[in-house]
């Protein structure tokens, strides 16, 4: 507001706005809006790069609509409105997707829970770790090396990534066995509460995070910036990203993987029978330490997976796991606390879900979405969606 008065100072003949809703509560952003509007009808042109684009459409006489820095579709601000229901369709696809990543994180949380019986605050930034791991790999001892990195048809990433992937995921899986052996597991053997192990955990997070800001610094990064990544064309219009399609095979090919790995490997059945009775599996000659390791380990690699995905879908930034934080908990609660099948379903609800809210909330309401639908879950249905788990 104060920028724009300091602007409308000069008497200017056109006026150029940066999202002005942004971060704003619904009452300033109806109140920012209808003073656009006013200041508009005195016959100032505006020109308005916005996020919001309901409230944005519904002033404008003419709208563009930009993916990727192109414009894919233009028309007067009312017919463009009028094409909800392609929008609707396509923040559906672009829910899955990013339910999908949720899962990732989703599947890895519910296991340590399942297992451990704590709520690990730190599983976030496992997924931040992963991301930046990747992301020095890409820009460091792999450019040193002379490894090309020319991009995979329209994907926007080459082999630097192709072979980054993998080392992430394995150095984060070394990170969390290791912050399990130097913090959990002692407080484990010490008879720690599982209030003492969650608080614990934040304060892990809160170090993980503040080591990426110090790293890296606080600034929005990306793998390959300037690279454009066309847009495939679905039924109905809808468009999708070759990144988005690659995201969404990834995912479920990991969780497939995933899935035989827990039926059909001796340490997969050893992680069940512990999840379903620790004392019971015990007793049977369980060793309950290499199930806790593999349980560490899996978690935090396909936490570090979720995390680069996210980072090749849209960015990445030290507060990104953290965000993520609770649509993974809401997640795991939703498909029930130790289910592996429902922390998938979890997370592509709650993907779907904050993408849908875009069209009737702003995107910086997303996070709320997530923790409405959590609290709606623990009043009406505190078991999940399948029932059965712990609670």
């Amino acid at each position: 507001m104060v920028a724009m008065g300091r602007a409308l100072m000069l008497d200017p003949e056109i006026l150029m706005l940066d999202e002005p809703s942004a971060g704003l509560a619904p009452l300033l952003v109806a109140s920012i809006f209808e003073k656009i509007r006013d200041i508009n009808s005195r016959g100032v042109s505006i020109v308005i790069v916005e996020q919001n684009a309901r409230e944005a459409l519904k002033l404008a006489h003419y709208g563009f609509i930009l993916a990727m820095g192109k414009n894919v579709l233009d028309d007067t601000g009312e017919t463009l409105l009028e094409s909800e229901g392609v929008k609707m369709a396509e923040l559906v696809v672009y829910g899955i997707v990013l339910g999908s990543i949720i899962a990732l994180g989703a599947i890895g949380l519910t296991l340590i829970f399942g297992i451990l019986n704590f709520a690990n605050f730190a599983h976030g930034d496992f997924m931040t770790m992963g991301a930046y791991v990747a992301l020095f790999l890409v820009t460091g001892p792999f450019v040193w090396l002379g490894i090309p990195d020319n991009s995979f048809g329209p994907l926007s990433f080459g082999w630097r990534m192709v072979l980054a992937f993998p080392l992430a995921m394995l150095a984060t899986c070394a990170f969390a066995i290791l912050l399990d052996r130097l913090l959990f597991r002692k407080l484990r053997r010490k008879g720690s509460s599982a209030v003492i192990l969650a608080m614990s955990a934040l304060g892990a997070s809160f170090i993980t995070r503040m080591t990426v800001l110090i790293l890296w610094g606080a600034d929005y990064r990306f793998y390959r910036p300037g690279i454009m990544r066309p847009a495939m064309i679905l039924p109905l219009e809808i468009k999708i990203r070759p990144d988005q399609v690659f995201i969404l095979i990834v995912v479920f090919s990991l969780v497939t993987l995933l899935h035989f790995f827990l039926k059909t490997t001796k340490i997969g059945k050893a992680m069940r029978a512990t999840a379903d009775n620790m004392e019971l599996a015990q007793i049977s000659g369980i060793d309950i330490e290499r199930v806790v390791l593999w349980t560490w380990g899996i978690g935090g690699s396909l936490a570090a997976a979720g995390g680069i995905l996210y980072g090749l879908d849209v960015q990445l930034h030290p507060g990104m796991g953290w965000n993520f934080l609770l649509p993974l908990f809401a997640a795991t609660i939703l498909g029930t606390i130790g289910n592996f099948s429902g922390a998938l379903v979890g997370g592509l609800i709650m993907g779907v879900a904050q993408q849908v809210s875009t069209a009737f909330l702003p995107p910086t309401y997303k996070p709320a979405v997530a923790f409405i639908i959590m609290i709606v879950i623990l009043l009406v249905r505190p078991q999940g969606l399948f029932g059965g788990g712990r609670r």
